[in-house]
């Protein structure tokens, strides 16, 4: 069993602005008492465009970042979408110094990913997620705003 958690990120004066989870390419994660924000670095997509991985680094700190994976066969991204969603996915908030995850998806926890608005024109992809995430001391987190903007190429 896991205890619930009251994480937190280290404060940073970065994500203080409003753009993160708004522009192309940014995220964004808000909890209850801190956020954490940063840009996306890659966007990569199957050839039969029907599972993407999208990830990059905290605005605060190099050393960490999100990385998210999502499928949604049979679903594919060959066209303009509104709100779809997928629970089959894979997230993590990683610690490169020590080498963890400080927020990690695990078996049985559930990570829902919406994406409101899909433009096959343009590959930008408005979206939230939400759902649980364990720490790295296995504490139970519910994540309720990650909000993000892709460009799917």
């Amino acid at each position: 069993t896991t205890k619930k958690d009251s994480f937190q990120f280290v404060p940073c004066t970065l994500c203080v602005a409003d753009s993160f989870g708004k522009a192309v390419d940014t995220w964004r994660i808000q909890l209850p008492q801190s956020k954490a924000c940063g840009n996306f670095t890659r966007t990569v997509i199957t050839p039969t465009r029907d599972a993407f991985t999208f990830f990059g680094p905290s605005s605060c700190s190099a050393d960490s970042g999100i990385i998210l994976n999502s499928f949604w066969s049979p679903l594919v991204f060959d066209r303009d979408l509104k709100n779809v969603s997928t629970q089959r996915t894979a997230f993590y908030y990683y610690d490169k110094v020590g080498n963890t995850f400080m927020l990690e998806r695990k078996t049985g926890q559930v990570m829902t990913i919406v994406i409101e608005e899909y433009s096959y024109s343009t590959g930008i992809a408005k979206g939230y997620c939400f759902g649980q995430a364990q720490t790295a001391d296995g504490k139970l987190v519910e994540l309720s705003d990650i909000r993000f903007v892709i460009k799917i190429p």
